[in-house]
């Protein structure tokens, strides 16, 4: 029997890992070699830190150039980069097949890159400031800001989904968010992180939804208006409101602009004829065909694992 369940989680361990796109494996590969490189022995890995993360006292002065493009996708320990490149195998599978790919990468770019260089501003602002080497010296680097975001777009995605973090835990999609930020917060006062990682986790929920909620571009328009996914719903209901007050700045701020772009993007409907199909195209046909069959998949091979086989006959 325990042969049995070990070579049936094992063939559904492979199934799950042949849905992930091959374009989010290599992501995740870069990610995970470039933490080993960050992590060799011998003083190794504290050159190639030098050289590749950003660095406020050395990125501009010194003219790294290449450092912007680098830094964050560095990774400056190996077991951070194997979480990070699980974290994009998981997040991958489903936002690629719902997104396209190039979307996957538009968002990847914006979030890692607005992520990055604010939390880069903002430290060598604090240099200029006080001087200090930790704040000069500090290496801004790491996807735990996209990671952040990736997790919020799962929250919109698939909320009520249950992610299997371990063999026999399974949490749902909408309280990822919290997770990451808490356990980043946690490790920050433990010292095991910097403080430069905290704030980099917070960017990340924040501007992912930022981008989610008023700026993706969709196939009924741009953004995201559900209530569901409103700014207060990451937070305990206890803060809802005080959080609520706040984000109903941000959304006055950025209605009449999202409003303006919205003019400028065609909507996938004719306007004139209600009745119309949406103009989708033969890439989003197929994503749409590969959802539901996966969905189909995995409901058959939950039928084959768990019912008898009298229960699965049917009448003709």
């Amino acid at each position: 029997m325990a042969a049995v369940e070990s070579d049936t989680m094992h063939r559904n361990v492979v199934s799950r890992l042949r849905e992930v796109p091959s374009g989010v494996w290599g992501g995740a590969a870069l990610v995970f070699l470039l933490s080993i490189f960050a992590s060799l022995p011998l003083g190794l890995g504290e050159v190639f830190q030098q050289l590749f993360c950003l660095i406020p006292a050395k990125t501009v002065g010194n003219f790294h150039v290449w450092n912007p493009f680098t830094g964050l996708f560095v990774e400056t320990n190996a077991i951070a980069g194997l979480l990070v490149a699980s974290t994009f195998l998981v997040a991958g599978k489903w936002l690629e097949p719902a997104w396209g790919q190039r979307e996957l990468i538009r968002f990847i770019l914006i979030m890692n890159g607005t992520v990055g260089y604010t939390t880069f501003f903002l430290y060598s602002g604090a240099c200029l400031i006080t001087q200090k080497p930790n704040i000069c010296f500090a290496l801004i680097s790491g996807c735990i800001g996209l990671v952040t975001a990736s997790t919020v777009a799962l929250k919109q995605l698939i909320p009520e989904n249950q992610i299997k973090l371990f063999r026999s835990y399974n949490i749902k999609a909408k309280h990822l968010t919290a997770i990451v930020v808490t356990s980043t917060l946690v490790l920050c006062v433990v010292g095991l992180l910097g403080v430069y990682k905290l704030i980099m986790s917070l960017l990340g929920a924040y501007y992912g939804w930022l981008y989610l909620r008023f700026f993706q571009v969709r196939d009924k328009g741009i953004g995201d208006q559900n209530s569901a996914f409103s700014f207060q719903s990451f937070f305990p209901r206890q803060i809802q409101p005080f959080i609520g007050s706040v984000s109903t700045r941000v959304y006055k701020t950025f209605t009449p602009i999202v409003a303006r772009v919205h003019q400028s993007v065609p909507t996938s409907v004719d306007e004139e004829d209600p009745s119309a199909t949406p103009n989708v195209s033969e890439d989003d046909l197929e994503r749409r065909r590969q959802i539901a069959m996966k969905a189909l998949n995995e409901r058959l091979q939950a039928n084959i694992g768990d019912e008898p086989t009298e229960e699965r006959q049917t009448d003709d």
